[in-house]
């Protein structure tokens, strides 16, 4: 194979604005230009592409053959945007027959050329991402997909091996809602208040005990067992023998922030919005051929089998949400008859910075009044690509533990509160 770079677009300097001024003597009576302030930014679309060229591709790929080839696109915007520039008026008479005040003003969108600090470039940005975050990601989804590889969507051989469990936790709750909606017979009711005098707990509290174990119960009882029973009836619908799979795993995040700062442009003082996002897409991909049979259709995996030891270890649900032992675990197991043809991992960002001017006072208002501030917006963009042949599973400390869930804080709440009733007494 052979990189190749391609490239198209060019950056081109803005229009310039001009800075204009009159009646600064009683002889100045028109419009005089005092110098013409071209705008330093840069503007336009500039696009790079960097990527592989393989020899014969048509003819072996009509064989069946696949290819994974790194990547690289890089796509940088600058884009000026429009506004004005400020109009100031001078407090005191700069002439009293006739009786004028001085006055100056630009033309021209003046903001970008403050972004930038005038020095001939582009409009800056703002990335929030950092590396350490992005690799993060990278490795967790990465392992999660290698995870998902020659996975049923149930395993039933863990399914079997929690059957007393599920059981359990199906008909221990039937009581649980019974008194959440009936508040319990004569019996019960006494046996309540007796315990809510000796230990203070409140028929409420009972209540919210009886919710989080029926809702646990759904969730880990319930649900898992409905979901065993569609995928077997889908299993058995399903073909066997040698088919390709694709198992894909994605991760997408964003960063926002709102900055503002300030400056200075002669006798305009303007503040600046900077608001800032961040966009990142994680992708990972792996393409295997395998021969799939009736067993494998319907869930009895020998990777289901072999990573059964830790989904038995209780609340091993509730490490997996901070550390990711249990695809980590999957990834590197065995998958027997599995053979990849490939994989990789894609990594998709788009940045944007947007500058707005937000307000404008005088500088020295004891000398100059603002007929008007400086106006207007520009912003730059930056939208990258890149593919990375191959996936290696990694062990790491989640960066997002997904609290801000609804389903993962409903989950976290009811384990927190049946496990104070434990510690407590209830």
């Amino acid at each position: 194979m052979t990189a190749r770079t391609r490239s198209r677009g060019v950056f081109t300097p803005a229009p310039s604005n001009q800075a204009l001024q009159r009646h600064n003597t009683c002889a100045q009576i028109d419009w005089t230009l005092v110098g013409s302030v071209y705008a330093s930014p840069l503007q336009g679309v500039v696009e790079t592409m960097t990527d592989t060229v393989t020899p014969g591709y048509a003819k072996r790929s009509a064989k069946g053959e696949f290819f994974f080839s790194p990547m690289d696109k890089y796509k940088r915007e600058s884009n000026i945007g429009g506004g004005q520039g400020h109009y100031a008026v001078a407090v005191n008479p700069s002439c009293t027959n006739p009786l004028w005040y001085s006055e100056g003003k630009y033309d021209g969108h003046l903001l970008p050329s403050l972004v930038t600090d005038y020095i001939v470039g582009l409009i800056p940005i703002v990335g929030l991402v950092s590396s350490s975050d992005l690799s993060t990601s990278i490795k967790q989804t990465s392992t999660r997909c290698l995870s998902n590889r020659g996975e049923n969507a149930s395993n039933l051989f863990e399914s079997v091996a929690q059957y007393k469990q599920a059981l359990s936790m199906l008909l221990h709750p039937m009581g649980a809602f019974n008194r959440l909606l009936t508040k319990a017979d004569k019996k019960k009711s006494k046996l309540i208040q007796k315990m809510s005098t000796k230990h203070g707990h409140s028929k409420g509290k009972i209540r919210s005990l009886a919710a989080a174990e029926v809702y646990l119960a759904t969730r880990y009882g319930l649900k898992p067992l409905v979901s065993d029973v569609v995928g077997i009836l889908e299993g058995l619908q399903q073909a066997i023998g040698d088919k390709t799979l694709t198992t894909r795993a994605k991760d997408e995040f964003v960063f926002t922030r709102d900055d503002f700062v300030t400056k200075i442009h002669g006798q305009c003082t303007v503040i600046i919005s900077v608001k800032t996002t961040d966009y990142v897409t994680v992708r990972a991909m792996s393409l295997d051929r395998c021969n799939m049979s009736l067993a494998n259709n319907v869930g009895f995996t020998l990777k289901g089998l072999l990573t059964v030891p830790w989904e038995l270890v209780p609340y091993s649900f509730v490490v997996d949400w901070f550390v990711n032992v249990g695809d980590y675990l999957r990834a590197i197991v065995p998958v027997a008859g599995l053979q990849q043809l490939g994989s990789c991992t894609t990594v998709e960002r788009r940045t944007e910075t947007v500058y707005t001017a937000v307000s404008s006072t005088a500088t020295n208002p004891s000398q100059y009044n603002l007929s008007r501030g400086i106006t207007g917006s520009c912003s730059a963009v930056v939208h990258s690509k890149t593919r990375s042949v191959g996936l290696q599973p990694s062990l790491i400390v989640k960066s997002d533990f997904r609290l801000d869930n609804q389903i993962r804080l409903a989950d976290a709440f009811s384990l927190l509160a049946l496990r104070t009733a434990k510690i407590f007494g209830r």
